[in-house]
Order: structure tokens, then C-alpha cells, then sequence
């Protein structure tokens, strides 16, 4: 029994192993509130199982920037990014939520078929984000996410009456792969439509709307924190405040990450498969963070 369940195992995981492996990859970073603290080891892990040496580009659509390097045969690469990198090259700021016309996120190529992972590496709160290469792209995608645990709208369950982060909130990033893309989008409560800093405009909640998005374009949804002050918190101290089923429709194919609690402390997050992609199977990658 036992060697029946360990091939089988071993099969699991080789086609899991396989499906993962890809030749392109779509991919929008998640950004932290502002002043955020690097770790050393932010950036992209690759592995590469095959026989041959790989030839990989990573093309950040924000500055234009190649960045061109190779895996060894049955090797890896850790292509590290510091804060500066990631700010200038990679991510927007936590201001532009919900605005339009913004390039961000990468196409990464290769020559031979790798995995492709990103390390996001902040303080205390670190994640490790699998990039799914073309099952990760799609026209439709129902967008998980958790509720929020002890932070509630950036109140606290020990004290419900302080805000302990102001800035931390649920997020989406949508990344469009070819110009003119309209991407049709319903949230199931109100989003920043102008950027954080900019309270009076918002996306209504259960109400579609359209955007037009260009090749290497970004779009993020935010949600509102602070949404309910704590007089009007039902027990336990909080509502359900998630962006868990949003639901993404486009007319050209995009890719989509989730994100959670991007301050200094409890990220989860991962590139969301389209709904054409679903499955009863899944492995999870072990993140790393202390929260």
C-alpha cells in the first residue's frame, strides 16, 4: 500500500511539476504601503528541470527595462531586486489604486521550459507568489481572498477604537497582454477608483464597469479601509471586509494576482488561475512569513 501511494505521489506531483513549467509568464507584483522595509531577497526564483541551458528575459513594462540571463541544466537562478529596483522598474505606488493608462508587472521569456516564482520580501512579511505561466492567463476569473483576521478595515480586535494600519487593505492587480483589452469588473463592496488619497471617488459596489487597458498596462483594485467606524462594528469588532469574489471578465486574455494586508506585517497572496483552469487539485507553497 505504501508503494502504491508513494507512486502515486511521485505522479501527482510530476504532472503538477509539468503543468507549472512554462515558457512565458504574465505576472503584476503587489505593492506595500509606503515605507515598507526591504529584505535582501525580494525578487524572482526560477528553476529549470530541463536538459539544456535556459536563456530567460525578464521586460518590465514600467521603464522598458530587459533584464537578460541564463539557468543552468537542471539548475536555478535567484534574481534578486532591491528596493529601488522593485519602485523604479516593477510596482506602482499605493496612490495610483483604481487609475488608468499605468504600466507595471513583467513578461518573462525563455527558450527552454522553467518555473518561475516571486519572492515578496518586506520586513517581517514575506510570501512566495507561483507564476503559472499560460494557465495563468484567461477572460473570466472569480478572485479569492480570505476575510480579514485580527486588522478589520485597519481596526484592531485588542483595541477596536485605534487604527493600527490605516493603509493596509485587500488588493488585485489585473495585467492586460495585448492592447485595446476591456475588462469588465464587479466587486462585491465599494473600491478606490482614484487612488487612496482621493476618498470622495469610488467604484460602486455589485455594479459593473468597464476599463480599457493597453499591452503591459496595469489595473488595481482596492478596497476602502476605515470602511465602518467601530460604533457600528457587529460582534466580533468587524465585518467580512474582502475583495473575495470579485469577478473579472475581458475580451483578451489577462492575468490577475490577489493580494492581502500588503502592510508591514500578514501577506497572502497568489496569481489567480481563470475559471477555465479550476480544479479539485492544488498544491500550496509554503510562504514565509512570521505572521
Amino acid at each position: 500500500m505504501r508503494k502504491v501511494i508513494s507512486l502515486f505521489l511521485f505522479f501527482v506531483c510530476s504532472l503538477l511539476y509539468v503543468k507549472a513549467q512554462d515558457t512565458e509568464f504574465w505576472f503584476v507584483a503587489p505593492t506595500p504601503m509606503q515605507g515598507a522595509i526591504y529584505n535582501p531577497n525580494a525578487g524572482f526564483i526560477f528553476s529549470n528541470g530541463t536538459n539544456s541551458t535556459a536563456n530567460v528575459k525578464i521586460h518590465f513594462f514600467k521603464t522598458g527595462r530587459d533584464t537578460s540571463f541564463t539557468i543552468p541544466a537542471h539548475g536555478g537562478r535567484h534574481i534578486k531586486l532591491t528596493r529601488a529596483e522593485i519602485e523604479t522598474h516593477l510596482t506602482q505606488p499605493r496612490t495610483t489604486e483604481g487609475k488608468l493608462g499605468l504600466k507595471g508587472g513583467v513578461h518573462i521569456t525563455s527558450d527552454q521550459k522553467i518555473i518561475a516564482y516571486y519572492f515578496f520580501d518586506i520586513f517581517a512579511n514575506k510570501d512566495m507568489f507561483t507564476l503559472k505561466g499560460r494557465q495563468a492567463l484567461g477572460t473570466e476569473f472569480y478572485v479569492p481572498q480570505s476575510s480579514d483576521g485580527f486588522f478589520l478595515n485597519g481596526y484592531s480586535r485588542r483595541t477596536p477604537t485605534t487604527i493600527g494600519y490605516p493603509n493596509s487593505r485587500d488588493m488585485i492587480d489585473v495585467i492586460a497582454t495585448e492592447n485595446d483589452t476591456r475588462l469588465t469588473f464587479t466587486v462585491p463592496r465599494k473600491c478606490y477608483k482614484m487612488g487612496a488619497y482621493v476618498p470622495a471617488q469610488f467604484y460602486a459596489a455589485n455594479t459593473p464597469h468597464t476599463v480599457t487597458l493597453q499591452k503591459g498596462e496595469i489595473f488595481r483594485l482596492a478596497e476602502v479601509e476605515k470602511l465602518d467606524p467601530p460604533g457600528t462594528l457587529p460582534p466580533p469588532l468587524g465585518v467580512l471586509s474582502t475583495l473575495g469574489g470579485t469577478h473579472l471578465q475581458s475580451d483578451k486574455p489577462i492575468a490577475v494576482t490577489s493580494g492581502e494586508d500588503l502592510s508591514n506585517y500578514d501577506m497572502m497572496g497568489d496569481q489567480v488561475v481563470p475559471a477555465d483552469n479550476l480544479s479539485t487539485l492544488y498544491v500550496v507553497v509554503k510562504g514565509y512569513s512570521n505572521g
